[in-house]
């Protein structure tokens, strides 16, 4: 289970990935899946450590 700091962690990088995509002034298309992206890249600490979360995750 998610606790409420990596919700909060999940959700601030989603946020930024959104700014910087206006930046670059990409589509709404662009940006959701910038948000998606953003929200789940952490995925791997579910099921995985500091170490090796990017492997689980991917």
């Amino acid at each position: 289970m998610i606790d409420n700091n990596r919700l909060n962690h999940s959700l601030a990088v989603s946020r930024k990935m959104i700014e910087i995509g206006k930046e670059y002034n990409l589509d709404d298309n662009a940006l959701q899946d910038l948000f998606v992206l953003g929200f789940n890249h952490d995925i791997g600490y579910e099921n995985g450590n500091n170490s090796n979360h990017g492997n689980i995750g991917g």
